[in-house]
């Protein structure tokens, strides 16, 4: 299962509605707590909404931005550049509670300090541009990176292991302009499986 799913309205638009935040490693229902203990009210669209309190807003546009820095860039301005000592600190702390100190440091620039943790990997990928990754490496960073209770292989992982054996023979035909022979198909799977395997395999980096 995603971690959010887009609902929209034609009239009020669209909403982002998350089963859990990437970066969090506390479960869902603390997350929530936490964000609900220390609660706001700010207007919008003349409507009274409750909101979390401002360290919470940060830390929020962050973890997202530390997914795709090049796009929400802005954000890390706001959130983070433009801070003061002070408010830095608070999302720090806040940070700490979440266990979301990984995908923080990703967001502002700190993450080879955090490289002898399991959601390293995932957010290295993130950090050098590979958000849209869906291939082994990604799934293996995933897995990796999910916390203890969620760390299992789920409906995502052998749906994308199913579509990667039907996209052997697809990809060889517009590889070789004709429908490969079953000699063809069979050094394919050998190849994919080769890749999975180089993947799976530790890495050092250097």
């Amino acid at each position: 299962m995603e971690h959010s799913t887009n609902w929209y309205h034609g009239e009020l638009g669209q909403v982002d509605v998350h089963l859990r935040f990437p970066g969090i490693q506390v479960t869902p229902e603390q997350a929530f707590d936490l964000l609900w203990k220390d609660r706001g009210v700010q207007e919008v669209a003349h409507r009274a909404c409750v909101v979390p309190r401002l360290a919470a807003q940060r830390l929020v546009l962050l973890l997202h931005a530390a997914r795709d820095m090049r796009s929400y860039a802005d954000d890390v301005t706001a959130a983070w550049t433009n801070a003061s000592g002070s408010e830095r600190e608070e999302v720090r702390a806040l940070a700490r509670q979440f266990d979301a100190e990984v995908a923080l440091a990703a967001a502002t620039g700190q993450l080879e300090g955090c490289r002898d943790r399991p959601e390293y990997e995932l957010w290295r990928l993130y950090a050098d541009g590979m958000m849209t990754t869906s291939g082994f490496r990604r799934m293996r960073a995933e897995i990796k990176a999910r916390p203890a209770g969620y760390r299992m292989v789920h409906v995502r992982v052998i749906a994308y292991a199913v579509s990667a054996v039907v996209r052997v023979p697809q990809r060889l035909t517009v590889q070789l302009a004709r429908k490969p022979t079953m000699s063809e198909i069979r050094a394919g799977y050998v190849a994919l499986l080769r890749r999975g395997a180089d993947v799976v395999r530790p890495r050092t980096r250097l």
